[in-house]
């Protein structure tokens, strides 16, 4: 009997080895899946921290180019401060260009006013900016002057 039972436990002993092999041989093959699964985060994790450098590097440049337009900016208000100072000046000028034609046109009024008479001259008043056309202004066109003015006479331009 004892060696019956010694049969029965020994092969209930191989029994629970094998299930334990099983068992072992499933945890050797989850343990080999988080290998992989650990391989490929790591690749993942390396491929992220390539794309973290690349964005950063764009960032850089990105800085560099607001620096430029920066700089571009303030030339331009340089460039703006130093039209308004010519346009100041212009504009003072132009003041005083007005303040001489204005005491030119007072002057010119007051001869006018006294008959145009300086010392026995007989004075016009001729504005600036103002032609009168004259019946005789062009006669060289009908006194037989050429075109082109280099031929004079009787039968120019023949």
């Amino acid at each position: 009997m004892v060696s019956t039972k010694f049969c029965w436990c020994q092969q209930k002993l191989v029994d629970l080895i094998k299930k334990l092999v099983d068992r072992n041989k499933s945890f050797v093959g989850a343990i080999k899946q988080l290998v992989e699964l650990n391989k490929k985060f790591v690749d993942a994790i390396k491929r992220f921290v390539e794309l973290i450098k690349s964005f950063v590097d764009a960032i850089k440049k990105f800085v560099e180019l607001i620096k430029s337009f920066v700089g571009a900016i303030k030339k331009f208000v340089d460039l703006n401060k130093s039209f308004v100072e010519l346009n100041s000046e212009l504009v003072g000028g132009n003041k005083s260009f007005v303040g001489a034609n204005t005491n030119l046109v007072d002057a010119n009024s007051e001869l006018v006013g006294r008959g145009g008479n300086l010392s026995g001259r007989t004075l016009h008043h001729h504005p600036i900016l103002h032609h009168e056309r004259h019946p005789l202004h062009r006669r060289d066109v009908g006194q037989g002057v050429a075109g082109d003015g280099d031929d004079v006479g009787e039968f120019a331009g023949g």
